[in-house]
């Protein structure tokens, strides 16, 4: 691989590592239209046994802002494998540990488990194109006081 290719490669890899964690960030802290613009207008999401996928942009954000309601969340993902399959697309898993403060129930949660995303690129940016949400472990707690 020619060194103009490889820095190709690199920059790739790079945005969808910004867009990833520019999403996570929309997502803690419920800026939809962040997290609406990190997918491709037909892109489809699925948390894995909880909810089924959905397909669009507009859909996934709403399921989304519907879900998380009123809790705080703190996302934390790493360890990407990132790997471009074409000149506008790729793939990616990346691992995922959340905290999550439901005040009104009273409880706080963590889990771990991982992303498999696919990208693309549409309108000249990196976006989402399908993402698989799977969750190896979950803890509830009661919160004091």
């Amino acid at each position: 691989m020619d060194i103009e290719k490889r820095l190709g490669v690199m920059e790739a890899v790079e945005a969808i590592k910004v867009l990833k964690a520019r999403y996570m960030r929309g997502i803690d802290l419920k800026d939809w239209d962040i997290v609406r613009d990190s997918y491709t207008k037909d892109a489809v999401f699925e948390l894995v046994g909880a909810i089924p996928p959905t397909q669009g942009n507009d859909a996934i954000t709403k399921a989304l802002a519907a879900g998380l309601g009123k809790d705080l969340f703190v996302h934390q993902i790493h360890a990407p494998e990132i790997e471009i399959t074409g000149p506008e697309t790729a793939r990616a898993i990346w691992y995922l540990e959340y905290h999550g403060f439901h005040l009104e129930a009273g409880r706080a949660s963590r889990a771990w488990g991982y992303y498999k995303d696919e990208y693309e690129i549409e309108g000249g940016q990196w976006r989402i194109s399908r993402s698989s949400l799977s969750f190896r472990r979950q803890e509830r707690t009661e919160l004091e006081g």
